[in-house]
């Protein structure tokens, strides 16, 4: 029987996630940490594992895993508990992944300048979810920007906190159809998103928006 080990770095905790006997056909999901090791799932038949992480405090993982002939699952796991917190479905495949606060950002396309952005907790509990528009997740992931491009359907400018799931500042106007967003810039220590506006049927300069994390929206003068 063949391990593979796939390690991850986890700031808080010491340790590797590791699937039995490969991550295309695991039966176990264990946390290894020097030559021990708890076992955190045992699946009554072999599962392929399609993608998994640690927390940026380390205090926690998901598998993200789907059953023979079945739709994809996600469980996520307490490290310091060595328990699982919950196994739930998320409807979608697409991309995975924490947020800076352990919160689990699930985002995939639904057609040409159409994406979807779902936020979950731990338990699976749906803290965003928004589609038709386009969005993009700050660098350090505490944030997400939903917003309208010229070539999108229309809808608001929208600022979201990827840890509570809270919008924290919203600009209306785009649902008009008349404009649209062109580009956008987080600013230093994301405190605030700057985007570039411009009308769809061409013409009008630029104007430039400022959404910040305290609830303010206003215009800028240069992006």
């Amino acid at each position: 029987m063949w391990l593979i080990i796939l390690t991850l770095i986890a700031p808080a905790l010491a340790g590797d996630l590791t699937f039995t006997p490969s991550p295309e056909a695991t039966t176990e999901v264990r946390w290894t940490d020097g030559d021990a090791a708890v076992v955190l799932e045992r699946f009554p038949a072999a599962e392929e594992v399609v993608g998994f992480e640690v927390s940026a405090d380390g205090k926690s993982a998901f598998v993200w895993h789907r059953p023979n002939g079945k739709s994809l699952r996600v469980s996520t796991y307490d490290l310091h508990s060595k328990k699982r917190i919950a196994t739930f479905s998320p409807g979608f495949g697409g991309q995975l992944q924490f947020s800076a606060a352990g919160t689990l950002i699930l985002t995939h396309g639904c057609g040409t300048n159409c994406h979807v952005l779902t936020v979950f907790d731990l338990l699976g509990n749906k803290l965003v979810g928004v589609g038709g528009t386009i969005h993009d997740v700050s660098p350090a992931r505490r944030y997400a920007l939903v917003y309208p491009t010229t070539d999108s359907d229309p809808g608001p400018v929208t600022l979201y906190d990827l840890a509570t799931g809270q919008r924290l500042a919203e600009f209306t106007a785009t649902e008009s159809g008349e404009i649209g967003v062109e580009a956008l810039r987080w600013a230093t220590g994301e405190s605030a998103v700057i985007v570039t506006l411009v009308s769809r049927s061409g013409g009008a300069q630029p104007r430039y928006l400022r959404l910040g994390v305290d609830g303010t929206v206003g215009w800028v003068a240069a992006p």
